[in-house]
């Protein structure tokens, strides 16, 4: 068995005065570009099964784009759709759904329209670059984020803990990507930006580009329902891309650090993918959602989750999973601003917390999923996914 990877990324900048995403009390829509955003696509094979990861630089990523984009992308390369994980990575100076009362709302909705051609055409570019690869996995920490509930102290859980996976040539000697694991909101630019951006995600992009040279990087958002950067204060002070930069450099050094403590690359790697539909009820009706998850033989399981779950989940699930090492990416599939989907994923303590600026529980509790039990709904399918894959080896 022969184990192969590539990855590779595109621009995905949308035309300027398209409205940006995130925000709703935002005023003006997107007057320039600060930093291009891109797709980024890592492609596994194990010459009989091959998987797709997909992360964009888009605060969210609408349901429609992705089964456009699995459409496309299955016609023209032997990629089932269940085998691909399509993210954002959520930074809220992308794009967005819902803001087409401002700014070029055509422009927005070509911009739309012509999105899933080009991440569609990204994984058959990644798929056609594929050559024998390994993988190795080093893990670190990173105090990027913070717990954004501070008057919350029932749901302050923050999982700090840095994956980085190290992808090699077959033989281990050359480095080909690096993709990297770690949940924090991508919201240190606020509201008052009005220049498209990757947020912190893309600084730390530019500075690993600087040490690693051609090898390409991607970013992994874990969940992070809870977290916003360490120097973020949830009242949206007026931001800077000093403030910005020093948050996106800090979590490159962290990514260095971890890749420095990955042991021998593992070759010969099996690949394992699938989905698995989640019923979520709610009084008499119910919510419909899938989680997804890739294996690289018992080695590394990513797993994707739709909404924003809070930090918790993440580390439920990634001490169940029984693979060696496990990351989790979130955002997966659906579009978070529609009412009919997965929103904010609290956990119980934060269902039931209040005080008395918080009457009715905090804003997470309020745009999430009127289901108590929702998060813990997703982790168990997850994990039971995750699990019967592994088992089916």
């Amino acid at each position: 068995m022969t184990f192969k990877a590539a990855i590779k990324s595109c621009v995905i900048t949308p035309p300027v005065g398209v409205f940006q995403g995130g925000y709703g009390f935002r005023k003006k829509h997107a007057i320039g570009i600060h930093d291009d955003l891109h797709a980024r696509c890592v492609v596994f094979s194990d010459g009989t099964t091959h998987a797709a990861l997909v992360s964009l630089d888009t605060v969210s990523v609408d349901k429609t784009i992705v089964a456009k984009v699995k459409e496309l992308a299955s016609n023209v390369v032997p990629i089932p759709p269940a085998n691909i994980i399509i993210a954002a990575i959520h930074t809220h100076s992308g794009p967005g759904p819902g803001r087409t009362l401002k700014g070029f709302p055509k422009a927005y909705n070509l911009y739309n329209e012509l999105l899933p051609f080009n991440i569609a055409g990204l994984i058959y570019w990644t798929f056609n670059e594929l050559q024998d690869a390994s993988i190795a996995i080093g893990k670190g920490e990173s105090f990027v984020g913070h717990h954004r509930r501070t008057w919350d102290q029932a749901s302050n859980y923050v999982d700090r803990e840095l994956a980085v996976v190290k992808v090699c040539s077959g033989d281990g000697k050359d480095l080909r990507g690096v993709l990297f694991n770690i949940g924090c909101h991508a919201v240190k630019m606020n509201p008052d930006n009005i220049y498209f951006s990757a947020d912190w995600p893309g600084y730390t992009m530019q500075a690993l580009g600087k040490v690693l040279g051609e090898s390409a990087n991607m970013f992994i958002q874990a969940p992070c329902g809870n977290i916003n950067p360490w120097n973020q204060p949830f009242d949206n002070p007026p931001s800077t891309f000093d403030d910005c930069r020093q948050l996106g450099e800090m979590v490159a050094g962290d990514v260095l650090s971890a890749l420095g403590k990955t042991g021998t690359p593992v070759m010969g790697l099996d690949v394992r993918a699938g989905e698995l539909d989640v019923t979520i009820p709610i009084e008499t009706e119910s919510i419909k959602t899938k989680v997804q998850v890739i294996l690289l033989g018992d080695y590394l399981a990513i797993v994707g989750i739709p909404g924003e779950p809070f930090s918790k989940f993440g580390r439920m699930i990634k001490d169940a999973v029984k693979t060696k090492h496990c990351i989790v990416q979130e955002l997966v599939n659906n579009e978070l601003e529609d009412q009919d989907e997965v929103a904010y994923i609290p956990t119980r303590e934060a269902y039931v917390a209040r005080d008395a600026e918080h009457p009715t529980g905090g804003y997470e509790v309020g745009v999430s999923i009127p289901n108590v039990e929702t998060g813990y709904i997703i982790t168990e399918a997850a994990i039971k996914l995750a699990n019967e894959l592994l088992n089916k080896r």
